[in-house]
Parts: C-alpha cells; sequence; structure tokens
C-alpha cells in the first residue's frame, strides 16, 4: 500500500506521521513518544519533572550547552502510546495544562524511527 501524504492531516504533526509511515513505522503499535519541553532553568527544568512523573512521564532535564554557549535548559517527557494525530494533539494539550504553572509550553515531539 502506498503512503500518500494527503492521507495525513496538513501540520507539523501529520507531516511527521507521514514521514514515519513512509519509513515502515506501523502507526497502529504504541510507542515511546518524547516531548520537548522549554523550562528556562535547571530548578524550574527539575521541579516540571517532579511534577510529570506524577503523571505517567519519564522525563530527563536536558542543558544544551551547545555551540552558542547559551545553557538552555530543556525538559524530555516521553510516554508511551499510540502515534496517532488525535491523540498527539491531545497529550500536547496535557502537558500544556501542566507547563502553563510554570510559564512554557510543548515544543514538539519525536520518536524512534527505526
Amino acid at each position: 500500500m502506498k503512503i500518500l501524504r494527503e492521507n495525513f492531516p496538513s501540520d507539523d504533526d501529520g507531516e511527521v506521521l507521514f514521514q514515519l509511515a513512509s519509513k515502515g513505522i506501523n502507526l497502529r503499535v504504541k510507542r515511546k513518544i518524547e516531548f520537548t519541553c522549554w523550562a528556562g532553568n535547571r530548578q524550574t527544568a527539575e521541579n516540571i519533572v517532579n511534577d510529570l512523573e506524577t503523571y505517567g512521564y519519564q522525563s530527563t532535564v536536558f542543558v544544551d550547552d551547545g555551540a552558542n554557549g547559551s545553557g538552555d535548559v530543556s525538559v524530555y517527557a516521553s510516554i508511551l502510546m499510540l502515534p496517532d494525530h488525535e491523540l498527539l494533539l491531545a497529550e500536547q494539550k496535557r502537558l500544556n495544562a501542566i507547563l502553563k504553572f510554570y510559564g512554557t509550553t510543548c515544543d514538539g515531539w519525536v520518536t524512534e524511527s527505526f
């Protein structure tokens, strides 16, 4: 069966799902989905991690000491779920409701593509 772009929603999430399906990833099987959340600083990130773990996420703090030396701090929050467009939107909405307390939001998601 040929994977067609028009069979997926025309947004960023739909594009990722299309790319996954094009690589032969079965979108009807639960996968570890990792959401990225900007935290601002390490203390906020640690608080977010503690909070998200009570909601069933496995979370870690990531400090980007990249070439610009900015030290940007993010939280990676992962959960096992179906990579389904509506479910992904609902999960991002749920995450954003939790993160609102910290003045931040979810900034996308990834999953292993192999």
